[in-house]
């Protein structure tokens, strides 16, 4: 039975990626999953079995590293949140309430700004860099990897 990765999921379809290597086989669950009330994931580690007709069955779900339900996925090792600074403001709330989610997961994650070449100057823009720079230290200070980053203008 060969092992694979589930990389999509579409339609009832899940498109496993062959650890031994090759293209993509397009597969059905087996009922028992639904009995089991277990759905693959994008990610999921799986045995599959291949038919005559070039498609499969995903027939076993290997033991997930983690999981997440929004988006539905198994064995991310990182989330990367970004975070816009302006147009939309800079909301830590959700920040933190995402931080919840991916800790309770078990993932690592990096915070990533963006617009930071949108904040205005003056003293709105002020107040908008002062914000960044002081949840850029408060999210350092406790463990988590920040970066900011911006477009060119054009």
């Amino acid at each position: 039975m060969p092992e694979g990765t589930i990389v999509k999921a579409l339609s009832g379809y899940y498109y496993v990626s062959p650890a031994a290597g090759g293209g993509q086989v397009r597969c059905r669950a087996r009922g028992i999953f639904k009995k089991r009330g277990e759905s693959p994931l994008v990610g999921d580690r799986v045995m599959f079995s291949e038919t005559e007709n070039g498609e499969g069955t995903v027939l076993e779900i290997l033991p997930r590293k983690t999981m997440l339900i929004r988006p539905p996925m198994a064995n991310a090792d990182l989330a990367v949140l970004v975070f816009s600074v302006v147009q939309p403001d800079l909301n830590l709330i959700l920040l933190d309430k995402f931080l919840v989610h991916i800790e309770h997961a078990g993932l690592d994650a990096i915070i990533v700004w963006t617009k930071t070449d949108l904040i205005p100057d003056g003293p709105e823009g002020g107040r908008a860099r002062r914000r960044m720079e002081e949840a850029t230290k408060l999210y350092t200070s406790i463990g988590y990897d920040v970066f900011a980053t911006s477009a060119p203008l054009g």
